[in-house]
């Protein structure tokens, strides 16, 4: 039976650092939805990055929609979503497959890989702003704890 955290406590201090960390992505959502910051959402920056880095070397054989939820951590009903959006907005384009009838190949267009290039600027700069003066013993252990906390939400 562990111990209830009190006052004081370093393992409270870490789980209200933890509430605080989530309500700053509640935020970063509303923000987001808002402002749009490089002309693309938090989320779909996430997916089109995860596009980007899916495409490489496939060829014709394309990206599924499942496969983008999956990498960019949202749902397959988001990610169909985002790709409307983005697809009117000529940021990408979906086409069928020539060699499987089923399939659907979704690719950024040019216009996409500069709005994509531009929220990535932004992001970049914000990281090392706050964590590039990190010691690589401290990157360890966030990388650490971060590990941590996905298989603490997994377990709920």
């Amino acid at each position: 039976m562990s111990a209830t955290p009190e006052a004081g406590d370093p393992l409270r201090d870490f789980r209200q650092g933890l509430d605080d960390l989530m309500a700053a992505t509640r935020r970063l959502r509303g923000r987001d939805a808002k402002e749009a910051k490089g002309g693309l959402t938090f989320p779909q920056y996430r997916m089109l990055r995860a596009l980007v880095d899916s495409e490489t070397g496939l060829g014709e054989a394309g990206v599924r929609v499942s496969d983008l939820a999956t990498e960019a951590g949202l749902t397959s009903a988001t990610v169909g979503q985002m790709l409307e959006q983005l697809i009117s907005r000529g940021l990408m384009t979906r086409t069928p497959s020539e060699a499987d009838h089923r399939a659907v190949i979704n690719r950024i267009t040019a216009k996409g890989r500069r709005a994509l290039d531009r929220k990535q600027s932004l992001v970049n700069t914000a990281f090392r702003r706050q964590f590039d003066e990190l010691s690589n013993t401290h990157l360890m252990i966030g990388a650490d704890i971060f590990a941590r906390l996905a298989a603490y939400y997994d377990e709920l």
